[in-house]
């Protein structure tokens, strides 16, 4: 299974937590063994193929992206919306807007405080709905600040999936380290 549409990936992990965390763990790693040379990522950017019940993730940023799709996984510090450094953080924001949309089949809206619905799927526990809300703060100080923070918090709601089939809510970012 090869794809690299958002409507692709949608239909692969809407209303499938368990498929949704496996392959959020391994883009995390993937972005971190492998950093993409853009601060902005979209789901046609993403190339992924399911090998032995892993994901095998790869970037193409080659790909002629819808120009208007393209600017709503921008960070509002790309945008020039707010006064901050371009950094590592940026990513992170992309990545919790690709994480809405495939999780919802919506963008967020966000204004200046981010109203992030989870309506259209509700089955989507607190705990993740946590998660993609501090990928997605209008400020990179508020967002994750590390890959290992993010997959540190995956790990942990995948780990508790799979053993209950729920995840208690909990604070994110808790092991988290701040940007250097």
């Amino acid at each position: 299974m090869k794809t690299n549409t958002a409507l692709s990936l949608i239909d692969i992990f809407y209303g499938n937590l368990n498929e949704f965390l496996a392959f959020s763990v391994a883009l995390i790693n993937k972005l971190e063994q492998s950093p993409p040379s853009s601060t902005i990522l979209n789901p046609e950017n993403i190339l992924i193929e399911k090998k032995n019940n892993n994901y095998d993730i790869s970037f193409n940023f080659n790909e002629s992206t819808d120009p208007f799709s393209k600017n709503l996984y921008v960070s509002p510090e790309i945008k020039k919306e707010i006064d901050r450094d371009i950094d590592n953080r940026s990513i992170l924001y992309s990545i919790g807007i690709i994480f809405h949309v495939l999780l919802t089949k919506q963008f967020p809206i966000i204004t200046t405080c981010i109203n992030v619905n989870f309506s259209s799927n509700e089955s989507i526990p607190q705990a993740i709905q946590f998660i993609i809300e501090k990928l997605i703060c209008k400020f990179p100080e508020d967002r994750y600040q590390s890959l290992n923070g993010i997959r540190s918090d995956l790990i942990k709601a995948q780990n508790e999936y799979e053993k209950t089939g729920d995840i208690t809510p909990f604070f994110p970012g808790s092991d988290d380290k701040p940007i250097e």
